[in-house]
């Protein structure tokens, strides 16, 4: 048996027979999640919107925001037209993804401008 070491999310203890400490049996150490938080698309940011659209049956699918690029000038509803896209929406985030924080996951501003959308998932 190892002796507990006190680690940065609390004390660990490294092969602790059944009985000792261990995951089974009734000496399970208690847990809080003290915080929770969430962003999906459908205009979903907490736990409690993500569960209303799941109850509801319904998703987050909606038309490309012309914020994003001018769909109505490279749409056409033939999938093989050349330079054409048939895409006419998807699942996309409502929050302004310039707002993602390069700097708490140790990014240059200039890496985390290059694919926005990808690293709001990041996030």
């Amino acid at each position: 048996m190892s002796l507990p070491t006190n680690g940065t999310n609390g004390t660990h203890r490294d092969n602790v027979p059944n009985g000792a400490g261990g995951r089974t049996g009734n000496n399970a150490t208690p847990i809080a999640i003290v915080g929770m938080a969430c962003r999906f698309p459908g205009n979903v940011t907490s736990p409690s919107q993500l569960w209303e659209l799941c109850v509801s049956g319904k998703d987050g699918w909606q038309p490309i925001p012309e914020s994003r690029f001018d769909n109505k000038s490279l749409y056409h509803k033939d999938y093989s037209r050349a330079g054409r896209s048939h895409v006419e929406g998807g699942y996309f985030m409502g929050e302004d993804i310039s707002l993602f924080d390069a700097a708490f996951f140790n990014l240059a501003a200039d890496v985390a401008s290059s694919d926005p959308m990808k690293l709001m998932f990041t996030h």
